[in-house]
């Protein structure tokens, strides 16, 4: 039962005025203590082994001193006495290998899509058993260390982009494809084009392409070029973005076009042109400032939570799906990676 008075009244029925002689408890919420204590016969025993809000010897001596009471903590006791618990560990193992135990009632929940639901279950207090969140394993290997499929990296020549692909490169991935407005680096003065250099030689396939992410044919037909040339697209970092700041009244359709389409509309074309391809990988570059806001940013800020809320619902439907949330960088293009190669300004971090 949910309710100590309840509780207390129905076993109060089967135990009869006599009540208990040994009690192991680990109801430990408001009023289940007291109801439990009152069960208990004359010189009964009450052994507990909950951890939170329990009673101490004081209190139980103050209370009922004919009561033998002790606590219990199993995972204090394996150590100093292993072996008064290892024999009876390997006997329930052997009980469970052999189905005659049977597990506690759980309600199993996904990692992806359910973690909000399952807080709300246990938050309700109406499960019986174990509320369980199951956390998909992440496979050992993917596609993209065989060379099947391509990750393409759009923004991919900015400061951002190369150090993205670098990353991919160090993780293993063997076909890259980096997507930019222009086809060019994008930042004089950062050793970007010597970075490029390094990737090409660095035994991975980097493929260089123009798109407007902003621009919806233009992204079907760079997803197109990349399934024709390497078989299908494994992986989407999105990393494109444009900045044009200016105060609230200032901003109109034009600028907030500017901002908002390469990074929310390029968001879901590219979500909409992928449906047919098993991505491992839907990552958007966002910003703190979609969280925070920043002055003069609104067009900025909105573009990146429209991304924000686009993963959020890809995730829900089971897609994979992560929007990080860069705060202000320093050292290379727009924003940066977290890591020796570039600054964080950590005040916004």
């Amino acid at each position: 039962s949910r309710d100590p008075d309840l509780f207390k009244r129905e076993m109060q029925g089967m135990v009869g005025d006599r009540g208990v002689d040994v009690v192991l408890n680990s109801l430990t919420s408001d009023g289940y203590i007291d109801a439990t204590v009152s069960l208990v016969g004359k010189n009964g025993r009450f052994i507990e082994i909950g951890k939170r809000n329990i009673w101490s010897k004081e209190k139980m001596s103050e209370v009922r001193p004919d009561i033998f009471y002790e606590t219990h903590s199993l995972n204090e006791l394996l150590p100093s006495e292993p072996e008064r618990l290892v024999p009876m560990l390997r006997d329930l193992a052997r009980q469970v290998e052999a189905k005659q135990a049977r597990p506690l009632p759980m309600r199993v929940f996904e990692m992806r899509g359910e973690l909000v639901e399952a807080f709300r279950c246990l938050q309700g207090g109406k499960n019986i058993g174990k509320v369980v969140v199951r956390v998909e394993s992440t496979p050992s290997t993917s596609p993209l260390w065989s060379g099947d499929g391509a990750v393409l990296v759009t923004g991919g020549l900015g400061g951002l982009g190369i150090v993205t692909a670098e990353t991919l490169v160090e993780m293993g991935v063997k076909n890259i494809v980096l997507a930019s407005r222009s086809g060019k680096i994008k930042h004089d003065g950062q050793g970007l084009a010597e970075r490029l250099e390094a990737l090409r030689v660095s035994g991975a396939t980097v493929g260089l392409e123009r798109c407007d992410t902003g621009d919806e044919q233009q992204v079907v037909d760079v997803l197109g070029r990349i399934r024709s040339q390497y078989g299908t697209v494994r992986g989407i970092v999105h990393a494109a973005g444009v900045l044009s700041d200016s105060m609230l009244g200032k901003q109109d359709e034009e600028s907030m076009s500017r901002v908002f389409v390469p990074k929310a509309s390029g968001a879901w074309y590219l979500h909409k042109h992928t449906q047919s391809d098993t991505l491992d990988v839907f990552m958007m570059y966002s910003s703190v400032a979609s969280l925070f806001g920043n002055v003069g940013q609104a067009n900025y800020s909105a573009a990146n939570a429209y991304m924000d809320e686009l993963v959020r619902w890809r995730v829900s439907n089971g897609l994979s799906g992560l929007s990080v949330q860069w705060p202000a960088v320093a050292g290379v293009g727009m924003a940066a990676a977290m890591d020796e190669r570039v600054k964080v300004d950590k005040s916004l971090s």
